[in-house]
């Protein structure tokens, strides 16, 4: 999928998520033809911020192939200087159109930020620090770490949708940022952009 919209890249995630899901993965692009094709560069149609989390692995769970996606991942899918660098590098010199930031239900990394909070630890420490806003707005709640997961991937989100390097191409419809969490059990990824 080359120069694709923000909605068509979107569309082709969510469709390559309902293979998964259903137990269809065609697991596509993925043969000796392709890998000869991306020697020379790549093209990724969307790159995608997702935790580190080895059950969360967005080539699969959106069934997707060699060279289709730039992915980001880190623990909390958190935004730090690395994360943001490597999502600039998306967005301006491959050019893609979507980016898209996964959380996931049962993250251990918003738990232990939940906890360093509730339990009066660290919270200053590097992980910690990234999701406490959205953990310090969710501790009353009745599953304070999956509200977190909710609240910090749409602050993430919108984060990086405040960035004034990317302003001109959102503005102009040739960028998009999606938030989404991914539920395990089901295999599912879910629109994260509603409250």
């Amino acid at each position: 999928m080359t120069d694709a919209s923000p909605a068509a890249a979107l569309a082709a995630l969510r469709e390559g998520n309902d293979r998964f899901a259903a137990g269809r993965a065609a697991h596509p692009r993925q043969d000796p033809d392709r890998r000869a094709a991306l020697r020379d560069g790549q093209r990724p149609f969307a790159a995608v911020l997702s935790c580190a989390d080895s059950r969360v692995p967005p080539e699969l769970i959106f069934d997707q192939g060699l060279g289709d996606l730039f992915t980001v991942r880190v623990a909390g899918h958190v935004l730090g200087e690395d994360a943001r660098a490597s999502l600039h590098f998306a967005v301006h010199e491959l050019r893609v159109p979507l980016v898209v930031v996964l959380g996931h239900e049962r993250c251990g990394a918003v738990g232990l930020a939940v906890d360093a909070l509730r339990d009066g630890g660290d919270a200053s420490a590097p992980l910690v620090r990234d999701i406490a806003p959205a953990a310090r707005a969710c501790l009353h709640e009745e599953d304070p770490v999956e509200e977190t997961v909710w609240a910090h991937v749409r602050a993430t989100a919108g984060a990086l949708r405040e960035d004034d390097a990317w302003a001109g191409r959102i503005a102009e419809g040739a960028l998009a940022v999606h938030a989404a969490v991914y539920r395990l059990g089901a295999g599912r990824v879910e629109d994260a952009e509603a409250g």
